[in-house]
């Protein structure tokens, strides 16, 4: 979705919780951003600022039932 500001990225290996931990953003470049990956760069720091990471494992949930119980 941001291959612009990626195919830049030194850290393509890292996990979201690395990359956000201690509630930063942790990534360098390896050059300077241009006005398109300033554009991408803004575009991903929107959709950060909508989720919210938790400390607890990741679990599989079924929508299509009202209880919602991973099977």
């Amino acid at each position: 979705m941001y291959s612009r500001i990626f195919n830049i990225c030194n850290e393509q290996d890292c996990t979201i919780y690395e990359v956000l931990k201690d509630n930063m953003i942790n990534l360098t470049f390896r050059r300077s951003f241009g006005p398109l990956e300033i554009e991408e760069w803004q575009q991903l720091i929107a959709s950060i600022g909508e989720f919210q990471l938790l400390n607890e494992p990741n679990t599989v949930m079924w929508a299509l039932e009202k209880m919602g119980n991973s099977q």
